[in-house]
């Protein structure tokens, strides 16, 4: 799967999304919002500098978090999807819905358990091949 299939499959979710991008050899991350239009950032230049990040972060080591905003209200606030993917060696790789809330629901310090957030479903995310 290439950097363009992975690009279209997130903008093609529906609702507006949050995209957290990590790249483990900069030790840097980045938060990009995406309209349910598929935007990307709010300039121009967001769109080409997230390409280029994203490239790194699949050639470097890295990973992404995508926070989907459903169009489903519970007790006043969204339902948000979570996906997860991992990168490197020039792909990317989904982690499971099991795998992902796990890593989320821990405490990177104790190790202990933390409470799941409210109105979060995790995900698989499924890349769409194109032709």
């Amino acid at each position: 799967m290439n950097l363009e299939q992975l690009i279209n499959t997130i903008k093609e979710l529906n609702g507006n999304k949050i995209i957290t991008l990590s790249n483990f050899e900069k030790q840097q991350s980045w938060v990009y919002g995406c309209l349910d239009d598929g935007v990307i950032g709010s300039h121009e230049e967001h769109e080409l500098l997230f390409k280029a990040q994203l490239l790194s972060s699949m050639c470097n080591g890295g990973s992404i978090i995508i926070r989907q905003f459903t169009s489903i209200w519970n007790n006043g606030k969204p339902v948000k999807k979570l996906y997860g993917l991992s990168l490197g060696k020039n792909n990317c790789y989904p982690v499971t819905a099991k795998a992902l809330e796990v890593a989320c629901c821990t405490d990177a310090e104790t190790g202990n358990r933390i409470s799941k957030e409210e109105n979060v479903v995790f995900a698989e995310f499924r890349i769409k091949e194109r032709d």
